[in-house]
């Protein structure tokens, strides 16, 4: 079998380098958007006013239910990190497999 899944033509080479991807530039963004100017009582940066709108839809949808779970469950005592990194990767998945499925549709209608 190659890399092709038998049932559904899925291209997991191509989901795990999506998901790496979408790994890497959330994360850039999130580093990016942190704007510590306003520890100065400065106006936010350029760049953190424009990465933060793509951090955010890119965290979509799971980085909302992790806020959600933080305020909701987990008050006062923080997430357990493995929850919060497993949020986080399981969020690049679903932009993998999404995306990979976009790019497997457009391939077959050209």
């Amino acid at each position: 079998m190659t890399t092709e899944a038998a049932s559904s033509g899925r291209s997991w080479r191509w989901v795990a380098l999506l998901v790496a991807l979408h790994f890497l530039l959330w994360m850039l963004l999130f580093f990016v958007s942190l704007d510590f100017s306003a520890v100065d009582d400065e106006p936010l940066g350029l760049v953190s006013q424009v990465a933060s709108p793509f951090f955010w839809v890119l965290g979509l949808p799971l980085w909302p239910v992790g806020l959600w779970l933080q305020d909701a469950m987990f008050t006062g005592r923080g997430m357990p990190d493995a929850l919060d990194w497993g949020l986080l990767l399981a969020n690049s998945l679903l932009w993998g497999i999404g995306l990979e499925g976009i790019l497997r549709r457009r391939r077959a209608r050209a």
